[in-house]
């Protein structure tokens, strides 16, 4: 994986293609906001949401 420099002020960098992948036309893997492991999908059991109502997790 190749890092890009972007120019900009805060010195954030991008990567040349998504994480674990290796090229830049493949998906890479699938990773949920804040989680460090892949997922095989997103449907159904271990996906949390912030419910504004109810102001605690929930689970889908």
């Amino acid at each position: 994986m190749e890092i890009i420099e972007l120019g900009l002020p805060s010195g954030t960098k991008w990567a040349s293609c998504n994480l674990g992948a290796e090229k830049s036309t493949e998906y890479g893997g699938y990773f949920a906001w804040g989680d460090t492991s892949t997922k095989a999908c997103y449907i159904g059991k271990g996906l949390f949401h912030l419910s504004r109502h109810r102001r605690q997790y929930v689970t889908m």
